[in-house]
């Protein structure tokens, strides 16, 4: 690293040119956005019971995602891939791709496969034992990929992207990001992700709200659903969304 009173030079990493790599595929892909929220001021309630009754250790991101994965499961059209050969491939597996920071503030790729025959306990595992890892791996095929230019990366980006199964292995099915959480106030991101679906969770929000002729302070997370318009109508986004406030409304119980 070179520095001196005006500014400070260090190297683009790899794990950033990962990053940009996606962001620019994901730029071609027509996604509609659905902003919304949710209330969870039940489920974080009942969270606290199970962690101080039951010594149960669940958080909120690991619950939003078997609620995210456990409505895709129902209807697994949301996740499905098009072909070069214009064939819509289905899959049954849920295979989320799910960006975990590191202890060192690193993002580390992180893929759940076949999260939707995990329950959100072993969800919650399989995210512990990724953040355990110190640094990301990065064995010697990718990072001669990465010497590439960047235009035939992109090329080879296009290439998996119309083969299902290679997408299906390189980046998952879905998109899940926490990233909002770790900010304050209001807040809702706009996702750029390289799967048909995906789910960015933002910051949680207290408001009152009006019920049973009284006005009482609920939580409520900011969340954003991002579907491919070619694979996913706006109708079926909105059923999604309603049938997902649903699911993390009442699959609390079932833990």
């Amino acid at each position: 690293m070179k520095s001196n009173n005006e500014y400070s030079v260090q190297p683009f990493t790899l794990e950033r040119k990962l990053v940009e790599d996606a962001n620019r595929i994901g730029q071609t892909i027509p996604f509609i956005h659905g902003i919304f929220d949710a209330d969870i001021t039940e489920v974080r309630s009942k969270i606290k019971e199970l962690r101080n009754s039951k010594k149960i250790n669940l958080s909120l991101s690991a619950y939003l995602l078997h609620c995210f994965v456990s409505t895709i499961n129902e209807t697994k059209q949301v996740q499905a891939c098009k072909s070069w050969n214009n064939k819509v491939y289905t899959f049954n597996e849920v295979d989320v791709f799910f960006p975990i920071e590191l202890e060192n503030k690193t993002v580390k790729p992180h893929i759940v496969r076949s999260a939707n025959q995990l329950k959100a306990l072993e969800l919650e595992q399989n995210i512990i034992s990724a953040k355990k890892e110190e640094k990301i791996k990065i064995d010697s095929k990718q990072k001669t990929f990465m010497t590439f230019p960047s235009f035939l990366r992109i090329l080879f980006y296009k290439y998996w992207m119309k083969r299902p199964l290679k997408r299906k292995l390189f980046f998952g099915t879905a998109y899940f990001s926490a990233g909002g959480m770790f900010s304050k106030g209001q807040l809702w991101g706009i996702p750029i992700p390289m799967q048909t679906i995906g789910l960015f969770v933002g910051t949680i929000e207290k408001k009152p709200v009006f019920e049973n002729n009284t006005t009482t302070e609920k939580e409520f997370i900011c969340l954003t659903l991002s579907v491919d318009h070619s694979i996913v109508d706006g109708a079926q986004q909105a059923r999604f969304i309603s049938r997902l406030k649903q699911n993390i409304a009442t699959l609390i119980d079932q833990i």
